[in-house]
């Protein structure tokens, strides 16, 4: 048995507004694709997905940033360098 390699295509990644826009995009396409024909369940499995990853990228977007937390030794490290 001869293998032969496969080719990855190159995928770009896309966060933010772009994401969201493609996974409409692909929203879109799926939509139509089942008015042409009756809807099937991957394609509703797909159409359900792409839009809980849409309300992911949004929520993560709305979630403040954790503070940064000083890490106990810098701060015993300047503590000690004040206090000979």
């Amino acid at each position: 048995m001869v293998e032969m390699p496969i080719e990855i295509p190159d995928i770009p990644s896309l966060h933010g507004e772009k994401a969201i826009e493609a996974l409409g995009e692909f929203i879109a396409e799926l939509e139509k694709q089942s008015r042409n024909q009756s809807p099937d369940k991957q394609a509703k499995a797909l159409a359900k997905i792409a839009k809980a990853m849409i309300a992911s990228i949004e929520a993560e977007r709305e979630t403040p940033k954790p503070k940064r937390v000083m890490r106990w030794f810098s701060f015993s490290r300047t503590k000690a360098a004040k206090n000979p």
